[in-house]
């Protein structure tokens, strides 16, 4: 049986090891611009224990009898003042251990995270994706995820 929960701070460790994964793996769309710091690791641990116990700020855990198998993290973002919808829900990360995946895992996590928007009184829910990374933007389609917009980027010094 799978549970999912709030996190807490004894969970950071699980959170900050996959985090780092997610990176490395965008690293194969582009080494340079996906490269972390030195200390990225803990200063991925420091952001989260600073958002701990913010309101606009959740991480989700799966867990299974033998301990975490994944988590997704989302936060309200404020919007320019221009518009008529303020707020926004942000998917920031979501990752599920790999012995476990395409079992529903990722599907029940972001169900979770968007209950939780629903709750915020969050009606729209923003993500991004590396363009080249398909998996992930096959699997936000099958979410129900539309696109929105297109980043662009350049790198402007050698």
């Amino acid at each position: 049986m799978i549970n999912y929960r709030k996190y807490t701070e004894n969970d950071l460790d699980y959170i900050v090891s996959k985090q780092n994964l997610l990176s490395l793996h965008h690293q194969q769309y582009d080494k340079e611009y996906y490269k972390q710091s030195a200390n990225s690791k803990q200063e991925f641990k420091n952001y989260i224990l600073k958002r701990i116990s913010a309101d606009d700020f959740n991480v989700i855990i799966a867990e299974s009898n033998e301990g975490i198998i994944g988590y997704v993290m989302g936060w309200i973002k404020s919007r320019p003042p221009i518009y008529d919808i303020k707020k926004i829900g942000y998917l920031s990360n979501i990752f599920v251990d790999k012995e476990i995946r395409n079992a529903g895992v990722g599907k029940n996590l972001f169900t979770e995270l968007e209950k939780w928007f629903k709750d915020k009184g969050v009606n729209y829910i923003e993500i991004k994706s590396d363009a080249r990374n398909n998996d992930t933007i096959k699997k936000f389609r099958n979410y129900g995820f539309e696109n929105l917009s297109i980043s662009f980027y350049k790198k402007i010094r050698q």
